[in-house]
């Protein structure tokens, strides 16, 4: 976790772009499924992206929706805002667990084996480590206090309220990446328990493989055309904004103003929302106090702009109000 967010505070200079792992999946299943996306009589359409990994276990929905581009109308993924809870490294200790069955003991070899250059990818191939794994997910599955199936169970109990809230029919597909989309013992495999654990009902569960479509590559082609698509600006998927309301005082009276006028807005880039034109700083005042309030949070944050100077009468202000989705707090200029 330090270390991921060591590299996000490395990015705050804004010219690097970081892109969501589902949406690259989203879109790399895009470019395999562009009849489906070209339907005009297509329910509402999603997928699920699961992935497996040594940093952890996720799984995201991940929908479609219409956005009219400057020159046509296309579906593309919608970046929700309400994840799924994250599993976060349980790769890590079924690999760790499965070295030591093998004579691994010392946390030093453990690690030291897992981070060599070759590893983890040729670890995969080892047939005695990959039955030793596959025995370790058997026995996570067969008890209800492991952390997987507990983490599972969680998940569940999400995906069924959103779905009685949304009802939005079944997925058209679950796209799998990570090093753990393997096969397990008895002509079955880890997603395809995970999924019939989560009760989520689906025909095609595609796999990353090295002979499929969805290849290790896929994503990073995906995040090609995204940084490809920005330089163009064009849009690859959309964002969804949370609720901000901003605390206004209008004769006397307050009350708290919405300042989103559209849910769904252009992904990967700052969104402005709606300008406030009916503020003034009062007559000799020099600091401007602001209180707004996310959905997200039972808090209200504050937040203070000061004047170099008080003024002699009152002075008339618009507010500008930009967030980026996932970037932090909104920004207010005066």
């Amino acid at each position: 976790i330090e270390q991921r967010s060591q590299l996000l505070r490395s990015l705050r200079d804004r010219t690097t772009k970081l892109l969501w792992r589902p949406i690259a999946a989203a879109m790399a299943w895009s470019r395999e499924n562009q009849d489906l996306l070209d339907d005009p009589d297509q329910p509402q359409l999603y997928i699920y992206c699961l992935h497996l990994g040594l940093e952890g276990f996720t799984i995201d929905q991940v929908p479609f929706r219409e956005y009219d581009g400057s020159s046509e109308t296309a579906l593309i993924p919608v970046r929700e805002r309400n994840l799924l809870p994250h599993c976060p490294e349980i790769g890590l200790a079924s690999c760790r667990d499965s070295l030591k069955e093998l004579g691994i003991e010392s946390d030093e070899e453990v690690w030291k084996t897992l981070y060599s250059s070759a590893a983890p990818h040729r670890l995969f191939e080892i047939d005695a480590f990959k039955n030793s794994l596959s025995e370790y997910w058997v026995r996570q599955f067969s008890d209800p206090s492991t952390t997987l199936v507990q983490w599972l169970e969680q998940v569940k109990r999400q995906i069924e309220q959103k779905i009685h809230n949304q009802n939005p029919g079944l997925p058209h597909a679950v796209i799998c990446t990570g090093e753990f989309s393997m096969d397990l013992p008895g002509n079955t495999s880890l997603p395809q328990l995970i999924l019939e654990k989560l009760g989520i009902e689906t025909g095609k569960i595609i796999l990353e493989s090295n002979s499929g479509w969805l290849r290790p590559e896929s994503l990073a082609i995906s995040a090609h055309t995204y940084s490809r698509n920005l330089a163009k600006d064009r849009v690859s998927y959309l964002d969804e904004l949370p609720d901000l309301q901003l605390l206004i005082t209008k004769r006397g009276v307050a009350e708290w103003r919405s300042l989103r006028e559209e849910e769904l807005v252009p992904g990967g880039k700052p969104a402005t929302l709606i300008k406030v034109k009916d503020f003034s700083l009062t007559l000799g005042e020099r600091h401007l106090n602001f209180f707004v309030h996310h959905e997200d949070y039972e808090t209200v944050r504050k937040a203070e702009l000061s004047f170099t100077q008080a003024y002699d009468q009152d002075i008339q202000l618009e507010l500008h109000v930009s967030l980026e989705p996932a970037g932090g707090n909104a920004v207010i200029e005066a």
